[in-house]
């Protein structure tokens, strides 16, 4: 072996999704020799797609958050991925099942967003001074209690208000407002994957496995650290559930937070549902119904929403061609995705009984929408489809972190984490939690964390191999000296 492949570093990337795939890809354009473990059977990791329906769709994120120095814009662009802009959530029902006209809800959607970012504002500035068990709603709450709107307009802004349960996969009430500040993201507006993240996937796939070795459905069970430190080589031992175990000069854990240890104030629970009909009924050339749409507090369907909870959607019909499909997509979110995600776990997703879940959940709202008519097979769903993230443990039993009430150090927590084990360990954490805080819980964050990750060991290795380099050289000149 020459001095050059003796010195290159040995990393091991434990996770093959976003993140890992671009700590590997970065790692090895520095010059670094990588191996991956994946417990599953693929690549992505929670970015993945399904062709059940005939086109692809998004299973994990769809969106872009920020479009402002946003490197998967870039990515998006050169992969020929289609974006999309929907532009403000302004299409709502209210607790009776009526529409409200557009101009009423843009007025009252644009005054919680208002409190929204005046809450972002006094979350950043006063984190210290906030009780930890003080949630989002109760900021927002006082906000509207303190004001003089009408009765119904106070019930409908705080019923809209729960949408930002959707945007962390926690009910608002769970939200810490302590550190609301640490949900915002990057300046621009959020992009809806129309192709979905595929072509972005297999680009940064494709340069992070050309010279890697990956292994598949392979689980690590265990790091294993000397006395805390490397062992004695300077090595960390990777230990695998076949009972075999191999040793890295460095090692990157990207797995979800939940699969590390999970913590109920720190991840989320967001899950999707689509239901197909045979046209986009609801979607017609003289008529485009809205992209986005909210059902707040929906009180008339007592027998499968008996607490009420807020449902929204999302109108692939709205998309642009050729991505426009008669597709309706549904986020649900705490207790609402636990609970269906449970009825429906296990459960064969082709069969009748899956259908008749779903459709008995979701009918109460899609009859809601224009042109529905229940004499109609048009307005029959075909299939019906939901993820169930919370009961994967690859993903950590759940979705993205966040920050929930109870927390008394969120933004510390998260340094220390990004921090890893690096200097004398050896070891290193990346992935969405451990992001800049302007990007967590995105696919954004996970890339930038990996990236981030492999250039700090590229670094700490070039300056080990600096000294070694230096102790190399000057051997032979002092056995030279002593020799003479």
């Amino acid at each position: 072996m020459n001095r050059k492949s003796e010195m290159m570093p040995h990393v091991c990337v434990i996770g093959a999704g976003m993140s890992g795939l671009k700590c590997s890809e970065t790692l090895l354009r520095n010059g670094a020799k990588v191996t991956i473990y994946e417990a599953r059977d693929r690549t992505g990791g929670r970015v993945h797609q399904s062709d059940k329906f005939g086109h692809l769709l998004d299973l994990g994120p769809n969106w872009i958050h920020g479009t402002e120095h946003n490197p998967l814009v870039k990515l998006a662009k050169q992969t020929d991925s289609t974006c999309h802009d929907f532009g403000d959530l302004h299409s709502i029902f209210d607790c009776t099942g009526k529409y409200l006209d557009k101009e009423v809800a843009e007025k009252q959607t644009s005054e919680v967003w208002r409190i929204l970012d005046e809450g972002f504002k006094y979350s950043e500035d006063h984190s210290g001074d906030i009780p930890k068990e003080k949630s989002l709603m109760d900021f927002i709450r006082e906000k509207v209690d303190g004001s003089d709107y009408p009765p119904k307009i106070a019930r409908n802004m705080l019923d809209y208000a729960r949408m930002w349960g959707a945007m962390i996969g926690t009910e608002i009430e769970r939200q810490s407002f302590r550190f609301f500040w640490l949900e915002q993201v990057i300046d621009g507006n959020s992009l809806f994957l129309a192709s979905t993240y595929k072509k972005i996937v297999d680009c940064i796939e494709k340069k992070a496995l050309v010279g890697a070795n990956l292994y598949l459905s392979t689980e690590v069970t265990s790091i294993r650290l000397d006395n805390g430190i490397k062992n004695e080589d300077g090595q960390v031992e990777v230990r695998l559930s076949d009972g075999t175990s191999r040793k890295f000069d460095e090692v990157v854990v990207t797995a979800p937070l939940g699969w590390l240890k999970l913590h109920k104030n720190i991840f989320g629970h967001l899950e999707k549902a689509w239901v197909t009909f045979p046209t986009a009924w609801w979607h017609t050339a003289s008529e485009h119904f809205p992209g986005e749409t909210l059902f707040i507090r929906p009180g008339y369907a007592p027998d499968t929403n008996p607490k009420c909870w807020n449902q929204e959607i999302v109108s692939l019909a709205a998309l642009p061609s050729p991505f426009s499909q008669p597709t309706i997509m549904f986020y649900l979110y705490g207790e609402n995705s636990r609970m269906l995600t449970n009825r429906i776990h296990n459960i064969d997703p082709y069969s009748k009984k899956y259908y008749d879940i779903l459709n008995a959940f979701f009918r109460p709202y899609y009859s809601k929408l224009p042109h529905f008519d229940y004499a109609s097979d048009q307005c029959v769903p075909k299939t019906f489809d939901c993820t169930d993230w919370q009961h994967d443990p690859w993903a950590g039993y759940g979705s993205y972190s966040n920050f929930q009430i109870g927390l008394e150090h969120g933004d510390r927590d998260i340094e220390i984490y990004r921090s890893g084990m690096s200097l004398e360990r050896g070891i290193w954490f990346a992935g969405e939690a451990t992001a800049p805080f302007s990007v967590l819980g995105t696919v954004t964050g996970a890339n930038w964390s990996g990236e981030t990750v492999a250039n700090k060991i590229s670094a700490r290795q070039k300056q080990l191999l600096f000294v070694k380099s230096r102790s190399f050289d000057a051997e032979p000149r002092n056995n030279f000296a002593e020799s003479a």
